[in-house]
């Protein structure tokens, strides 16, 4: 589960403690890990910091989910139908769905929460732009009529991050979209435990025993979420230092994110495995309404002054750790790369 966290391109590298005795191996149902920043907004509606969007997914679900193709899959839903003009669509949500406080979810909940969430979304917005009307057909059923097509309906209601069209009870959806939603009542596989948080420092989770997964097998944030862990910690450490030696003395099982300044004394260590798999794209982006980069030829200069190897080599991550220069907006390897 926590994998699939980080593949939504949060961490650089992350690293995992695979010493026999660590808490997680030796209790086998805690995981201790530190997040690359501390949780301080809970409602996942009210920013777009990858904490925030973390702490969504551990408490909420969402009517669909993208798999590790970037293909929009059912999560919530279990069926669903377009019209051949694309203006009408009905879904059905999957039975026994629950609340953690042991309600029912329904179709009244889902309207309610994708009413909040294009209120703030740029997608959301773009949905309803295009005449989008919600209405419950049932009490586990509701359609979406539009007055034009929109070609981008299940994408939206898949988006992994960035404001996630999370699903919340009816009650916590009519709250103003301008006021953060604090009572954290979601249907995903984890409950927050608020009693254990401390701002600042640690974060923490407990297994949800009502929650029900899909039958397919995980597939980025698609499939079966199989909770394989009773309780989740995020123990904040905001010294690289300090969580270095912390994952090395076995104090915790995962860091989120690390610099290259400690690549070389975690590579040491036979008990640490670090992922590489996840690539992070970093970005330049320049004012371009004061001088001098208000002049297109300002802007043009400064592309060509920037080198990708000349700044990975400064930055300091060796070579098996870089992705080489492709000419794309989107990181090559990806599902949205593209050489066009």
């Amino acid at each position: 589960m926590m994998k699939r966290f980080s593949l939504l391109g949060a961490a650089a590298l992350l690293a995992l403690g695979l010493a026999a005795g660590q808490p997680a191996q030796a209790q086998g149902k805690t995981l201790r890990m530190v997040p690359h920043a501390d949780l301080k907004t809970l409602d996942p509606l009210f920013n777009t910091a990858y904490i925030t969007r973390n702490h969504g997914y551990m408490v909420f679900d969402t009517l669909f989910a993208q798999d590790s193709h970037g293909q929009p899959k059912p999560q919530m839903v279990e069926s669903w139908t377009a019209s051949p003009d694309g203006k009408a669509w009905t879904f059905k949500l999957r039975p026994g769905l629950k609340f953690n406080d042991g309600t029912p979810v329904t179709a009244e909940d889902c309207i309610a929460s994708l009413q909040r969430w294009a209120k703030k979304d740029t997608l959301g917005q773009a949905l309803m732009a295009a005449g989008a009307e919600l209405a419950a057909t049932g009490p586990d059923s509701f359609s979406l009529t539009l007055k034009q097509p929109f070609g981008l309906v299940l994408d939206a209601l898949a988006k992994p991050s960035g404001m996630p069209p999370f699903i919340m009870p009816k009650r916590l959806a009519q709250t103003d979209a301008n006021t953060p939603v604090t009572e954290m009542v979601g249907s995903g596989p984890f409950l927050f435990k608020r009693d254990e948080w401390v701002p600042g420092n640690k974060v923490v989770y407990v297994k949800n025993p009502a929650y029900v997964p899909r039958n397919e097998p995980a597939d980025g944030l698609a499939g079966g979420k199989v909770a394989k862990v009773d309780r989740v910690e995020w123990i904040y450490i905001p010294d690289g230092n300090t969580a270095t030696a912390a994952l090395m003395n076995g104090e915790v099982d995962m860091i989120e994110q690390t610099t290259p300044d400690f690549l070389p004394v975690l590579e040491s260590n036979p008990d640490i495995k670090l992922s590489t798999s996840v690539a992070t794209q970093g970005m330049a982006i320049v004012n371009a309404l004061h001088p001098p980069f208000d002049k297109p030829q300002a802007r043009q200069a400064l592309y060509y002054l920037v080198n990708q190897k000349e700044m990975l080599s400064a930055i300091g991550y060796p070579e098996k750790y870089r992705v080489d220069y492709c000419a794309t907006l989107y990181i090559c390897g990806s599902p949205l790369a593209s050489d066009a």
